[in-house]
């Protein structure tokens, strides 16, 4: 199925407009299959798409699973959910680009949020703004099933589906799992932006994703990105806590336990089991099905990669609380790009700024995802010190052969680098009295606890300006409490990891923590720092 647009001295392309659910093939698709088997589908000439409240794309506003049995209730199994699958699309903006708009949250250059399916080669061309109060992605704004879940006591889990019990938990897992493959964003000058201010919220701006949990992506790009920022403070001028900004992803975590059903069904699936309750109280699921589910919840990153668009270095290119060149803050999960014929995850980046924690590739890595599952401390069963010990190594953050280059790819043009070569500069700005990392930048990450961090090189760092001794400016990489060329602070992720952070001192016989505290120690190996002839 084709969308074209027609061209005149008035108009640029064709628009879309809704309150809610505003998309350029489609608003909003519950187990929708748009399979283009005999060729890309294609939107052509396409200028604005504008949701004044929530959820708009260039291509869909919303993805989700239907229940293929019609009738929403505590009998729904994964056998009867349909998945969603969009396939084969192509996307090219008007002769000014396309600009996505949500007035509140969720605008997506292809999506604007999607759960529980798959998105593959799907192609957007001359995207020229992406811009949301919160939730902005190049490509897709999130990939989650985000306030769709309801979570505490007397919620219905996945009310999506109208879930309010299920009895396999890998089914509800493999249910939100999300799969994006081949896909890529090419801009036109492109802006990413979450334009929210409000103290109390948290904000997310990425090139190519906002916010993933439980989501895969792969062989997947953002090329011509000029700026992607979240505000870093508010018109007042108060500094702002938890705003994240990434050339590729805002932030991402591992999909938490809570996201498949309130604490009632998360205790009846591990202690006893639904169809245990009903026939003897046995078992059904025990630390075997949380391995398996748990596998369906870690965000996955292979052979993905953004590269900026030409900039002299003066203004940030990725602004924000938390700002790193790929991915503002990476709670577990896993980016390897092994396979991906390049060195360089982050290419042509020149200026990265943000308020607490800054990195050429990331503002913070941390093995958070264990104490965000709010998963173990319900179990109600004791493992050992070897059963937790399987699962930690799950949600550690592993990166591999994902540099940093202040250069565009060798084998790409570079006008502007050539005629005047720029290195890359990192800041963070502001401490803060309530965290003593904050005000922490490092050229390839500013913070990093339990991290992993293999073959992953930071290439030209800026070199300074003036003669003598360093000045205001001259400093490639600049902080108020950590800097460095690599890393701005490194230290073991917190033993509260296996510990009192997760209440498993109560639910869980731990008798050696050494493996424990070994498990989530921060680990660099063949990476290395270079800067711009003259030194940085």
């Amino acid at each position: 199925c084709d969308v074209t647009g027609a061209t005149t001295d008035e108009a640029a392309g064709f628009t879309v407009q809704a309150v809610n659910y505003a998309g350029g093939l489609v608003g909003r698709g519950d187990g929708l299959e748009v399979a283009g088997t005999a060729g890309a589908s294609e939107i052509r000439n396409i200028s604005k798409v504008t949701a004044t409240d929530s959820l708009a794309g260039g291509v869909a506003g919303q993805l989700l699973p239907a229940n293929g049995g019609g009738i929403l209730d505590s009998t729904v199994t994964v056998a009867n959910v349909l998945s969603f699958s969009l396939d084969n699309v192509s996307l090219a903006g008007g002769s000014d680009g396309l600009t996505v708009t949500a007035g509140k949250n969720y605008a997506g250059g292809a999506v604007g949020q999607a759960a529980g399916g798959t998105i593959n080669n799907v192609k957007l061309t001359d995207l020229a703004k992406v811009s949301a109060d919160n939730y902005a992605g190049g490509f897709i704004a999130l990939a989650s099933p985000g306030d769709l879940v309801e979570v505490g006591d007397g919620a219905k889990g996945l009310d999506i589906l109208g879930l309010v019990e299920i009895g396999d938990l890998l089914s509800v897992a493999a249910v939100i799992h999300t799969k994006i493959a081949d896909c890529s964003v090419a801009g036109k000058g492109l802006v990413v932006e979450a334009t929210g201010e409000e103290a109390s919220k948290t904000y997310f701006a990425g090139g190519f994703v906002g916010e993933n949990s439980s989501s895969e992506i792969s062989k997947s790009s953002v090329t011509g990105l000029k700026k992607v920022s979240a505000k870093t403070k508010t018109t007042t001028g108060e500094v702002l806590t938890s705003t994240y900004a990434g050339g590729f992803a805002a932030q991402s975590q591992v999909g938490g336990l809570a996201e498949v059903g309130d604490s009632n069904t998360i205790d009846q699936i591990f202690v006893e089991g639904i169809l245990g309750a009903i026939f003897d109280g046995k078992p059904l699921v025990g630390l075997d099905g949380l391995l398996s589910a748990v596998g369906y919840m870690i965000p996955d990153y292979t052979d993905c990669y953004v590269q900026f668009s030409d900039s002299d270095g003066t203004e940030a290119q990725v602004d924000a609380a938390v700002a790193g060149g790929f991915i503002g803050e990476m709670q577990g999960g896993k980016i390897d790009n092994t396979n991906s014929g390049s060195e360089y995850a982050v290419r042509n980046i020149k200026n990265v700024h943000a308020n607490y924690y800054a990195g050429g590739f990331a503002g913070r890595i941390y093995a958070g995802g264990l104490a965000e599952s709010d998963g173990l401390s319900l179990l109600g069963v004791k493992v050992t010190a070897g059963d937790i010990l399987n699962l930690i190594p799950t949600y550690i953050p592993k990166v591999s052969h994902a540099g940093v280059s202040s250069e565009a790819s060798v084998s790409e043009e570079q006008t502007q680098a050539d005629a005047n070569p720029v290195g890359l500069t990192v800041t963070a700005s502001e401490t803060s009295s309530t965290d003593a990392d904050a005000g922490s930048a490092g050229g390839y990450v500013g913070l990093s606890m339990g991290a992993r961090i293999d073959n992953s090189d930071v290439n030209k760092l800026a070199t300074k300006e003036s003669t003598g001794e360093p000045g205001n400016g001259d400093y490639a990489v600049e902080a108020p409490v950590y800097a460095g060329g690599f890393v701005g602070k490194a230290e073991i992720g917190s033993a509260a990891a296996v510990g009192g952070g997760l209440d498993v001192l109560e639910t869980i016989e731990i008798d050696d923590l050494t493996g424990a505290v070994a498990a989530v120690e921060s680990q660099f190996d063949s990476s290395d720092v270079y800067g711009m002839p003259g030194g940085f």
